[in-house]
């Protein structure tokens, strides 16, 4: 059973280097100096298929939560 898990797992999943790819590409490309908002995946800006992402009531809600948790105050909050 194992076996065939890790088959299933190596053909279709990313290994943590495969998986961070895209976020070094975006954040050492300086082509992409300044670009912010976008999504890539394989190294190439794509089109973000998961409604969630394009929530804004979401991504405000998820902002707010981690200025929490991590205890930012409104002087280091950049926005």
């Amino acid at each position: 059973m194992y076996a065939i898990i890790m088959v299933i797992v190596k053909n279709f999943c990313k290994t943590p280097e495969q998986g961070a790819q895209a976020q070094i590409y975006a954040a050492c490309d300086p082509d992409l100096d300044g670009v912010s908002g976008k999504y890539f995946q394989d190294c190439h800006e794509s089109r973000c298929i998961a409604p969630e992402a394009q929530d804004m009531r979401l991504a405000e809600q998820l902002w707010r939560k981690s200025v929490d948790l991590v205890k930012l105050t409104k002087s280091e909050i950049n926005y």
